[in-house]
């Protein structure tokens, strides 16, 4: 999907995204198995489509607003949540599953015609025709490079993406397996009855989150990177450190802090990612985060299984794994934090240069 939006750019890309949705919500309201699995696949690749070509769209907004746009764009993936909970009600009242996929399918047609309306950017067209004759000049051999692109894949081995990259994979393997596990967790800490109770105001806090999106884009724009990265960390240090609480009011406190550090990190991981890279490569960088991440997201099986069967439900283990691993990633705030001194602005801010250009 990165590769296609970096060569298709976001309205394209858009577009083919809401055509499978809208396919997809097609073969869901038939009602067949068979449909089914064609929908989750079509799904799962056209809601990446979508979703990669808004934050890429975000160049065309104002410098300013660029960081608050990507912090929106990334809460609203928490808000979600409340469409299902219509679709639910709907669903239980009115109609069945199939007319509501049925119905449903109108929303990405929809969505493809606001693209008429959408601001065109001048990079784009400036560098349309001079990327093409370049590329036409110098053919690359490698084939792997000609795939991702020269700068791409230059981009991909240089050490600030290599630790960027190890710094998401870890983040996200905990992230996802504590909303996997939460249920597990708070009935071993809290005991049946209160964890189900907790587990349930989690349930409803976590799709709050997206009311941080205009705070968490505003503090992105006016603090440096580094300070940012030092936040999210010490802030998941101070999560995982709260796990070891068996409180029924600290875990609803804990509730907040991770929603509001989960809304934190996807925001300031794309934004610094256009920032170091540029939004030209962007597409093909930030897929490949998130491709790495879910590969190493693979771990939450035996992590779940260990503490659940090997270990019998206790996660105190599985805590002490996590809080270790946030303690270690301090070291990437700290790397980001020597190289902002040891560079000029100009040179770190490729999101500032490409905006200062349009």
């Amino acid at each position: 999907m990165g590769i296609l939006l970096d060569k298709w750019k976001e309205k394209k890309m858009f577009n083919f995204g809401c055509v499978l949705f809208c396919i997809s919500c097609l073969f869901a309201s038939s009602g067949k198995s068979w449909g089914y699995l064609m929908s989750y696949i079509l799904f799962g690749i056209g809601t990446p489509a979508i979703f990669l070509a808004l934050l890429k769209g975000t160049r065309s907004f104002p410098k300013e607003w660029v960081s608050i746009m990507i912090a929106l764009l990334n809460s609203s993936y928490d808000a979600s949540v409340f469409v299902f909970t219509v679709f639910k009600m709907i669903y239980d009242r009115w109609s069945g599953i199939r007319t509501i996929f049925l119905v449903f399918s109108i929303v990405p047609i929809l969505f493809s015609i606001t693209t008429l309306f959408w601001p065109l950017s001048k990079e784009e067209e400036e560098n349309s025709a001079s990327s093409t004759e370049s590329k036409e000049k110098k053919e690359e051999k490698n084939p792997f490079i000609r795939f991702i692109g020269r700068d791409a894949f230059e981009a991909s081995k240089s050490r600030l993406f290599v630790f960027l990259l190890l710094y998401n994979m870890i983040n996200m393997l905990w992230f996802n397996s504590t909303l996997g596990t939460i249920d597990y967790q708070l009935r071993s800490k809290l005991g049946e009855s209160l964890g189900l109770k907790a587990a349930e105001i989690f349930g409803f806090v976590l799709p709050i989150g997206f009311i941080a999106g205009p705070f968490v884009g505003t503090i992105i724009e006016r603090i440096r990177s580094s300070y940012s990265f030092f936040f999210i960390t010490l802030l998941y240090i101070l999560i995982s450190s709260l796990n070891f609480v068996p409180v029924y009011e600290v875990q609803i406190f804990n509730f907040i802090l991770f929603t509001f550090c989960r809304a934190y990190y996807y925001s300031v991981l794309a934004a610094y990612t256009i920032k170091q890279f540029g939004f030209e490569t962007f597409g093909r960088l930030f897929g490949l985060l998130m491709f790495g991440a879910g590969i190493f997201g693979m771990l939450q099986t035996p992590l779940i299984w260990m503490s659940v069967d090997y270990f019998g439900g206790n996660f105190i283990p599985y805590n002490i794994f996590q809080l270790a691993s946030h303690i270690f990633l301090l070291s990437f705030p700290v790397y980001v934090w020597m190289k902002e001194r040891t560079e000029k602005p100009s040179a770190y801010s490729a999101l500032s240069l490409e905006l200062n250009e349009t």
